[in-house]
């Protein structure tokens, strides 16, 4: 999920369209900390595909603040932190899940499926009809005497979906980027 609570939700909605039209998307806000130290983290990525460069998070905390400031949205209690979602981001829109089919993921669960709620393995598809992923699980769950090599998670069970840092991958996908550039 791309926000959890309220306020997350408004900020959303306020500053959607306007990054957008810079040319960003927001792949998830969240608030951390606690309630002497609160941050209200941003994590944007590039439309066009190009890694986040510092320059990128200044100029949408230099349109978010006021943008939020206008639609009487109080964030003074908060530190905002404007990121790349990194290496290993989390996957909180369905695209997510279908532009990183074959990375290795690990997934927490609000719910247990199949006697678990934490499961690390590879995005094998996903079905946007169903909005469930299929993963293939790094070490299979034996329950009664079968063995479990794959599940199928709705994205509304999901708590958390992040990326696992594969070093080639990793490597790979900075090549890509490199001939991109050219």
């Amino acid at each position: 999920m791309i926000y959890r609570g309220q306020l997350e939700k408004n900020v959303y909605e306020i500053l959607e369209k306007t990054l957008e039209s810079m040319g960003y998307e927001i792949v998830r806000i969240k608030i951390l900390g606690t309630q002497k130290s609160k941050t209200m983290q941003i994590m944007i990525e590039r439309m066009d595909g190009i890694d986040i460069a510092i320059r990128d998070c200044e100029a949408v905390n230099h349109q978010a603040i006021p943008s939020l400031a206008a639609q009487a949205i109080d964030i003074s209690d908060y530190n905002i932190e404007i990121s790349s979602p990194g290496l290993d981001r989390p996957l909180t829109r369905p695209k997510d899940f279908t532009n990183f089919i074959d990375h290795p993921i690990r997934v927490r669960t609000f719910r247990q499926i199949n006697g678990t709620s934490s499961f690390n393995g590879t995005i094998k598809s996903f079905n946007p009809i169903e909005n469930t992923v299929n993963i293939t699980i790094k070490n299979p769950v034996v329950r009664d005497n079968l063995s479990i090599e794959s599940v199928n998670i709705e994205l509304n069970d999901i708590n958390e979906a992040k990326l696992i840092v594969d070093d080639a991958k990793v490597f790979n996908r900075h090549q890509k980027k490199k001939q991109k550039r050219k």
